[in-house]
């Protein structure tokens, strides 16, 4: 690969549309991430549970989704909180931010969610995100 001109030296290109390459990040602009907002959404937002989540949502005024992730020790260590953060910022980014409204939305694990599989994180993800789309949300 050849060193991008506007990238100072020593650091990796930019993706870019025109240079084809895909960004796998969880872009700022999508992330709720400051308190005030967050409790907003935890005490006005519509509430969806799973075995291993709760999930609320609110009308965003923003110009895309953003999704906020939390993620209590519940007394396991440090490691494994970040890998559940982890599987739940990618599951996030690669099945709920490409289909969501402009809502926010404030995901928080329950201690179940340490002993779960990615693919069983997997599919309790697509079943709240369902839910979020198709607006079949109980108050």
């Amino acid at each position: 690969m050849s060193p991008d001109p506007v990238a100072p030296p020593g650091e990796t290109p930019a993706a870019t549309p025109e240079s084809g390459a895909r960004s796998y990040g969880f872009p700022r602009a999508n992330r709720v991430s400051r308190g005030p907002e967050i409790e907003q959404v935890r005490q006005e937002g519509k509430r969806v549970r799973t075995a291993s989540m709760d999930v609320r949502a609110i009308a965003s005024l923003g110009a895309c989704a953003r999704v906020g992730i939390i993620v209590p020790k519940y007394g396991h260590s440090s490691v494994d909180r970040n890998k559940v953060k982890r599987r739940l910022r990618e599951l996030v980014r690669i099945h709920v931010l490409p289909v969501l409204p402009t809502i926010d939305v404030v995901l928080r694990a329950a201690p179940k969610a340490y002993t779960r599989s990615f693919d069983e994180l997997r599919e309790e993800v697509r079943k709240w995100s369902q839910q979020l789309v198709t607006g079949r949300v109980a108050r």
